[in-house]
C-alpha cells in the first residue's frame, strides 16, 4: 500500500488543523498518510469535548499555547521544544482492517498503525514496552506501569470517508513540570525516553524507520492548495 509521508514543523493550532487535511487526503485519494510533527511552541491540547480547566491553567507560570484537538480525550502536554513530538496516521475507511474477536475496527486500527510502529521503534533503542489495550504504550508492569505514549482517534465518514489516529511521544522529562500542574499525582504514571539514556532525535529517527514498514512511503509535503 502506498503511504504519503510528511515531516512537519508548525504552530500548535496549525498542527491539529493539518489532521483535517490528512483525513481529507486519505478519503479523497484512497491512500494512507503518516505525518510526524514537531510544534514550534509548547502547548497543551484539549480533547474535542473537554471543558477548559481554568483552575489548573492559572497555576502554570511558563508560556504555552492552548489548542483543541479533533479527537476526544483529556489534556495533553506537548513539550516539543524539549524534543517531544507527535504523529498522525490517516487512512481511507476501505483500507482499515476489520475487527476480530474483542477488537473492533477502531481498536485494530489504533494498535496496527500507531502502537505497534512506536513499540518497534522504542524496542530498537533498547526501551522495552507493552501495548495496553489499544491506546497506550507502557513501560513496566502492575503498579510500576507507566505511560510513554497515548493516542486518540477521529473519524469523518460523511465528509472525508477516513479515520485518523494521533498521539504524542514523551521523549524528554523537561515537560514533566507542566504535566505535574495538569495531572497532579497522576503525572507519576508517565515515562520518558530520556530516563533510558535515549535522546529525542533517536526516537524520532527510529519511528521514521518503523513507519516505513507500514507501506511504500512517498515523502511529499502538504501543498498550498491542500492547506
Amino acid at each position: 500500500m502506498r503511504l504519503r509521508f510528511i515531516e512537519c514543523s508548525s504552530g500548535p493550532a496549525e498542527r491539529f488543523a493539518f489532521d483535517e487535511v490528512a483525513m481529507s487526503y486519505a478519503g479523497r485519494t484512497g491512500n494512507g498518510i503518516v505525518v510526524l510533527y514537531r510544534m514550534a511552541r509548547n502547548a497543551i491540547s484539549l480533547g474535542r469535548l473537554q471543558s477548559y480547566p481554568e483552575m489548573k491553567m492559572s497555576e502554570i507560570d511558563q508560556p504555552f499555547d492552548v489548542v483543541r484537538r479533533p479527537s476526544s480525550g483529556s489534556s495533553v502536554v506537548h513539550n516539543d521544544l524539549g524534543g517531544d513530538f507527535s504523529y498522525t496516521v490517516a487512512m481511507p475507511l476501505s483500507e482499515i482492517p476489520q475487527g476480530s474477536g474483542n477488537l473492533s475496527m477502531d481498536k485494530v486500527f489504533r494498535r496496527t498503525y500507531y502502537c505497534e510502529p512506536l513499540q518497534s521503534a522504542l524496542g530498537s533503542l533498547g526501551i522495552q514496552t507493552a501495548i495496553l489495550g489499544y491506546n497506550y504504550v507502557v513501560i513496566g508492569e502492575g503498579r510500576d506501569r507507566r505511560i510513554i505514549s497515548s493516542n486518540a482517534f477521529a473519524e469523518n465518514r460523511e465528509v472525508y470517508g477516513a479515520r485518523m489516529v494521533h498521539g504524542y511521544v514523551n521523549c524528554n522529562g523537561q515537560g514533566k513540570p507542566l504535566w505535574d500542574k495538569i495531572l497532579g499525582s497522576g503525572s507519576q504514571k508517565l515515562a520518558f525516553a530520556s530516563e533510558f539514556g535515549v535522546e529525542p532525535p533517536e526516537v524520532y529517527r527510529a519511528l521514521v524507520g518503523t513507519c516505513s514498514d507500514l507501506g511504500d512511503l512517498e515523502k511529499r509535503d502538504f501543498s498550498e492548495e491542500e492547506i
